[in-house]
C-alpha cells in the first residue's frame, strides 16, 4: 500500500477502512511518481500550506531527535513559497531567505551552502517556484544537504503533477526527486494540475524514521488514544476519495497527454510574446 502498519495503525482511529486504503494508494502512487527507491512514507493534507507545515514541523522534530538541535534553522530561497514562512512563524523555526540569480531567478547552490551551520535542519528548493515558474537546481542543493547531513525537502506544490511526466511528454529535466540520496521531503499538490477538488496535497517521506516526527499522538486521554497524522484532527474522507477518482482516471497517459498540452501552450505562449517589440521574457524554461 506504500504505508506501513504502524502508520495504518495511526489513521484508523480516525478513517474508516476504504479511504484509509485510498490514502495509502494516493501516497503510493505519488512515490512513484517521484522515483522513491521502496516503501514510501506519507499523508494527504488539506493543500500544499499543510503540507509544507507538516514537513517542517517533521524535520525540526527529527532533528532535535536525531541531533538534539533546539535552535533550528531553514535555508529558503527568496522565491520559495510564503507557507515557510508561516512554518518558521507556527514551529518557532529560524528562517533564513537566499535571495536568486537576477538573471535565472533560481537560487544560487553556493550561497545556500554558506548560510548552513550546526543548527540548520533543512534547506529548501522549488521545483517550480510560484513566481517566475523556475526550477531551483535541486541536484547542487542536493549535494549540499548530503555534504552537510541537513534535510532537503522538495516543493512541487505548483508542479507536482508536471515534472514527473515531463520527459515522457518530450521534455526532459535535471534530476529532482528520490532518486537523489539527499531529498528527505517532497511536497505534491493533487489540487492544481492533478486535478482534484481544492483542499488536497500529498507530503512524502524517505523513510519512516523522519515521517514518524509528523505523527501526534496521545495514549493517557480519558477517552482513550488520540492521533494524527497531519494538523487538523477530523479530516474529510470525501477529499480524500475524489483525489484517489481523479488519479485513478487520468491514469498515467492521460496525465502526460495533459502535460504535453501545457507545457506545449505555455512554450507557444511565450515564443509569441518574444516576437513582440518592447517586451522581454526575462526568464529561460527548462
Amino acid at each position: 500500500s506504500g504505508i506501513n502498519a504502524e502508520y495504518e495503525a495511526v489513521v484508523s482511529t480516525q478513517s474508516t477502512g476504504d479511504v484509509r486504503k485510498m490514502e495509502a494508494e494516493v501516497v503510493a502512487m505519488c512515490g512513484r511518481l517521484f522515483n522513491h527507491p521502496d516503501q514510501v512514507y506519507g499523508s494527504i493534507t488539506s493543500g500544499g500550506t499543510e503540507s509544507i507545515l507538516m514537513s517542517m514541523k517533521t524535520h525540526r522534530d527529527w532533528s532535535r531527535e536525531e541531533k538534539g538541535i533546539d535552535k533550528p534553522n531553514i535555508i529558503v530561497p527568496k522565491t520559495a513559497h510564503p507557507a515557510f514562512d508561516k512554518a518558521a512563524i507556527y514551529f518557532k523555526i529560524h528562517i533564513i531567505h537566499i535571495e536568486v540569480d537576477p538573471v535565472t531567478y533560481a537560487v544560487n547552490p553556493a550561497d545556500v551552502a554558506r548560510a548552513i551551520n550546526s543548527n540548520t535542519i533543512c534547506i529548501v528548493a522549488s521545483a517550480p517556484q510560484y513566481p517566475h515558474g523556475i526550477m531551483d537546481d535541486v541536484i547542487a542543493l542536493n549535494d549540499i544537504a548530503v555534504r552537510n547531513d541537513v534535510g532537503l525537502h522538495v516543493d512541487a506544490c505548483l508542479g507536482g503533477f508536471l515534472i514527473p511526466f515531463m520527459e515522457e511528454a518530450g521534455y526532459p529535466l535535471p534530476l529532482f526527486d528520490f532518486r537523489l540520496p539527499g531529498v528527505t521531503a517532497i511536497s505534491i499538490d493533487t489540487h492544481k494540475y492533478g486535478y482534484t477538488y481544492k483542499g488536497s496535497s500529498v507530503v512524502l517521506y524517505r523513510n519512516f524514521e523522519i515521517f514518524s516526527n509528523q505523527i501526534t499522538s496521545t495514549s493517557d486521554w480519558a477517552g482513550g488514544v488520540y492521533a494524527s497524522p497531519s494538523m487538523a484532527g477530523s479530516r474529510p474522507g470525501a477529499n480524500i476519495a475524489v483525489t484517489w477518482a481523479s488519479m485513478m482516471s487520468y491514469g498515467r497517459q492521460g496525465y502526460v497527454t495533459a502535460t504535453k498540452e501545457v507545457i506545449s501552450g505555455a512554450r507557444y505562449f511565450i515564443e509569441g510574446l518574444r516576437k513582440i517589440k518592447g517586451l522581454e521574457v526575462s526568464c529561460k524554461y527548462h
